[in-house]
């Protein structure tokens, strides 16, 4: 899944919770091996919107190295080598792909009003940010000390 808490995929990386940072990782490998073998009629909704345009799949990579950088910022440890390498390959391989350059497939702010939703409403109380606060769009009255 893409947690899509921030249109920039760098603030969205640092937005997420800690369980999210791995499973961030490794759904990006899977979006661009994806798309690397022109499998793009996946069922998974959020696969075929990353394999829709070199626009968002270049987003997705973005915020899965992101959330690389996060993991290693948060945990002092960098990610499990086979996460990273194909996150390296993915940005340097991301234009030879056949993917169409349409940047209107872009996401909309209602994908990232309803990710933030979902974190305050559902999961937050479940949820740690080793090493950072809670986004600020996390309303105050929902931290505990």
């Amino acid at each position: 899944m893409i947690y899509f808490t921030d249109p920039d995929p760098d603030e969205a990386a640092s937005n997420l919770c800690d369980r999210h940072l791995r499973e961030t990782i490794s759904f990006t490998r899977k979006v661009f091996k994806e798309a690397s073998e022109n499998r793009t009629q996946s069922s998974d909704p959020y696969i075929r919107w990353a394999c829709a345009s070199l626009a968002n799949l270049r987003w997705v990579v973005d915020h899965g190295n992101s959330a690389t950088h996060e993991l290693y910022y948060r945990f002092r440890k960098p990610a499990c080598l086979e996460d990273s390498l194909p996150l390296i390959e993915a940005s340097e391989k991301m234009d030879s792909l056949s993917l169409p350059v349409d940047p209107d497939h872009i996401f909309f702010p209602d994908k990232v009003d309803k990710v933030r939703e979902f974190y305050r409403k559902e999961i937050f109380r479940n949820l740690k940010w080793t090493r950072r606060y809670p986004p600020d769009w996390i309303h105050p009255s929902l931290m505990t000390t």
